[in-house]
């Protein structure tokens, strides 16, 4: 099951009937999978926060507005490669999320 909803990239592909839920959703993990692996994380990144001075515990948000707007957007451009895009299409749309992804890759030079 994804981190990021279904509406959320439903609504970057500018979808709006349910018709195509089920396949849109397999795309949706699939997409989140090759980022992770992409990214050589166990969790999408997110930004920093900051906590109150006053704090001793992380604050309570949901995991999608944990997640960096960027990423996100990266993970969308993936579905839409799969799910929308013309075979002349699918490269650039990649080749964008991956730019998209690229400063929060772990490990590299190793």
């Amino acid at each position: 099951m994804s981190v990021i909803a279904l509406t959320t990239v439903k609504s970057f592909l500018r979808v709006t009937h349910d018709d195509d839920d089920t396949l849109l959703q397999a795309l949706l993990d699939g997409a989140e999978d090759e980022a992770l692996r992409i990214l050589n994380r166990s969790e999408l990144p997110g930004l920093p926060y900051d906590l109150p001075e006053d704090s001793s515990s992380e604050p309570d948000i949901d995991t999608e507005t944990a997640i960096a707007p960027s990423v996100i957007v990266a993970i969308a451009l993936l579905v839409s490669a799969d799910y929308e895009a013309a075979p002349e299409d699918r490269e650039p749309l990649r080749a964008a999320a991956l730019a998209k992804l690229q400063p929060y890759r772990t490990e590299l030079g190793c």
